[in-house]
């Protein structure tokens, strides 16, 4: 123990030293290892134990234990199966399911949530599609029994998305128009389990184990117990794992008296976790939770000269935005620069009357009523400060060069809280990034079956999207809605947009009113800045109607009849008067740099007859083929005369369909044919010199 002591003891520069040398092989490892699944990929029966499960609407989500993790789907037949499920489903029965094994897709939009990779670092590699569900053998493991107790005892309280999400770490069930105003302000971190929630949770139970014993080291014994048996109910989140080991190496340092500073219990923490799970390093939780706690650990003692709560507090939040900042960039691309004042009031409120009453509620539900009030008043404020807009600050997202940069600026002003004019300066520049880009890029996004191209003219001149894309919703019963509708434009769009540092949208074009082309537009003017939106000739149908009316609302711009913008894009199909929308679907044609880009909409083969009879269109280099390829379009006497060195077909994957036709795609055969259901989004860059074409399919 002695020998332990001493080398424990050692100077925080050899543990500093360890710390980056197993960070930097825990990189370098999981760069270059590909991991492999144990399925065959034409597996259709597996088995498995139930370790997690979530059903929302019709649909039953299951991670199964079995020769490694895998994610289930199964959409129930009815709403008496639906409540069967729920009645009986419980964690640790063993399930036998039946249906077909498929690969995880990538993301397709740059800079967008990959969920492949997101669980290839969880070490799942596939999803299943269940057809059948049959039940093998029941729970008889008491840890999953106690698990499935708390889940169904908060079940059936109210507010139970609350107590999920503070007392089990599960925000699934939380409100998403809630969630996402929490995170506008900043303010999510509080709603993940973290150090403060362990801090409050432990000191509690040890206050209560030393009004029973006054033994230190039984007491200390149990509540490392407890922390373990917690870590496991929270399904050893990566945050949760962090704090909960990190309390655990602390009460092990008080338990041997081993005198090892803090500081360096962060460092062999760090050392342990990297090398039981190499992976941990792009867990975001792990990355805020471990770096803001080492931060602050380092910084304690100026941080114990404020004995104002408020002004301690003020100066905790300030470092936790200035360290957590280039995270938040890099993930997220915008900052709300009002988080550390939100931060004073939402700190203390949450942690000192919602947590606390959460747990409170978990014991004795009647006190569910007073909580009720809290959240009201916490949903309220929250709502109101996030329509606020006038703090979110989208910046473009930072190569890992600039990244490095930001910290050591950040060092700076951690050691000089003076050299913050430092830090502003780079941010500045950084946000100035956006009219440094000298190319014009187009960009032919991926959203399955529909339209969405979003031009970008140099030094941030103009911002142009042509069309949003759609999804059909479909009319379903109560019992089978979901918590949250996917939106394409809320999940890829506008998260890419502001990737690129894009703030607001000069022009929305509309080629015409479909809904795999408009059908998302509401969404993205009333969460995205517009200035103008353009809209077909012809008839107005419905939903150009539900659009138009929103725009009203908002005093946002709207035209009919496009002839030209700013002499740069053109408009071939005008004056249109049919009823048909494809008939008048808005066809745009604009030249950089002597090459010509032709975007057809849904236009049909009598439109581009029309089109060749009236303009001279030759050799062009990028051609939006019409109509996603369907043989109503793409006639062959109207490709022989533009004669297209370059043919993009904007296309669902196995659409209902079968879009494009073979004989589109015989018509365009002598050109670069590329489609996006299997390239992914199409990225042009076009410059004084050359034109080049990147698909983008992200691969790990």
């Amino acid at each position: 123990m002695r020998k332990l002591k001493y080398i424990l003891r050692y100077n925080k520069y050899v543990y500093l030293i360890l710390a980056i040398l197993v960070l930097i092989l825990s990189f370098v490892y999981t760069k270059s290892i590909i991991l492999t699944s144990q399925y065959d990929a034409d597996v259709e029966c597996i088995e498995g134990i139930i370790e997690d499960y979530y059903i929302d609407g019709d649909k039953l989500t299951l991670t199964l234990k079995s020769k490694e993790k895998i994610i289930v789907n199964y959409y129930f037949k009815d709403k008496q199966e639906k409540d069967y499920y729920q009645s009986y489903l419980r964690l640790g029965d063993k399930y036998e399911v039946n249906g077909n094994i498929k690969e995880v897709n990538s993301s397709t939009i740059p800079n967008t949530f990959d969920y492949k990779k997101y669980l290839y670092y969880k070490k799942i590699f596939y999803l299943f599609d269940a057809s059948k569900l049959v039940l093998i053998k029941e729970n008889s493991n008491i840890l999953y029994s106690i698990k499935d107790f708390v889940r169904s005892r908060i079940s059936n309280i109210d507010n139970s998305n609350y107590l999920f999400t503070f007392i089990l770490g599960d925000k699934r069930s939380m409100d998403k128009e809630i969630y996402q105003s929490y995170q506008t302000l900043g303010l999510s971190h509080l709603f993940s389990i973290s150090g403060m929630h362990i801090t409050l949770f432990t000191t509690t139970i040890l206050y209560i184990l030393k009004k029973v014993s006054y033994k230190r080291v039984l007491n200390y014994s149990i509540l490392i117990f407890i922390v373990l048996f917690y870590m496991f109910l929270t399904s050893f989140t990566a945050s949760v794992v962090r704090s909960g080991l990190f309390f655990i190496l602390l009460a092990l340092n008080k338990i041997f008296k081993l005198q090892v500073k803090t500081v360096n219990i962060m460092f062999i923490l760090l050392i342990i976790l990297l090398l039981y799970n190499p992976f941990y390093i792009y867990d975001l939780g792990f990355q805020f939770s471990y770096l803001i706690s080492l931060v602050l650990i380092i910084l304690s003692k100026k941080l114990s000269e404020y004995k104002n709560y408020f002004l301690k507090l003020l100066a905790v939040s300030s470092i936790s935005f200035l360290v957590s900042f280039p995270i938040v960039i890099y993930n997220f691309y915008q900052i709300n620069i009002l988080s550390v004042i939100y931060n004073l009031l939402y700190v203390p409120f949450v942690s000192f009357i919602i947590f606390p009453l959460t747990i409170l509620t978990f014991i004795f539900p009647f006190c569910s009523g007073l909580l009720s009030f809290f959240i009201i008043i916490l949903e309220n404020l929250t709502l109101f400060l996030s329509n606020i807009n006038y703090f979110n600050i989208i910046i473009s997202k930072p190569d890992v060069l600039l990244i490095i940069v930001y910290y050591i600026f950040i060092i700076f002003t951690l050691y000089n809280y003076k050299n913050v004019i430092l830090f502003v300066v780079v941010v500045f520049f950084h946000k100035l990034s956006v009219y440094y880009e000298e190319n014009m890029n187009i960009i032919f996004l991926d959203v399955g079956q529909g339209d969405s191209i979003l031009i970008r003219y140099p030094h941030n001149e103009m911002n142009i999207l042509i069309d949003t894309g759609g999804i059909f919703n479909y009319s379903k019963e109560d019992w089978q809605l979901r918590s949250g509708i996917y939106s394409i434009v809320k999940s890829k769009t506008i998260v890419y947009l502001k990737s690129l540092g894009i703030e607001k949208l000069d022009y929305l074009i509309l080629t015409h009113g479909d809904n795999d082309h408009m059908g998302e537009s509401i969404f993205l003017v009333n969460n995205f800045n517009v200035k103008t939106v353009v809209l077909n000739d012809g008839n107005v149908n419905e939903l150009e109607n539900n659009l138009i009316n929103v725009l009203k609302e908002k005093n946002i711009n709207y035209i009919f009849s496009l002839k030209s913008i700013d002499n740069k894009i053109y408009s071939l199909n005008n004056n249109c008067t049919s009823m048909d929308e494809n008939t008048c679907s808005i066809v745009l044609y604009l030249e950089y740099f002597n090459k010509k880009i032709l975007l057809m909409g849904d236009a049909p083969k009598e439109k581009e007859l029309e089109i060749i009879n009236n303009y001279s269109l030759k050799n062009i280099d990028i051609l939006k083929v019409g109509h996603h390829g369907s043989k109503t379009s793409s006639d062959l006497s109207f490709i022989k005369q533009i004669n297209p060195i370059n043919s993009i077909i904007s296309v669902g994957l196995n659409n209902r369909y079968n879009h494009p036709s073979r004989e589109v795609l015989d018509n365009l055969a002598l050109s670069n044919i590329y489609q996006t259901s299997l390239d992914g989004s199409i990225i042009v860059t076009i410059n004084e010199k050359k034109l080049t074409i990147i698909p983008y399919k992200h691969n790990i």
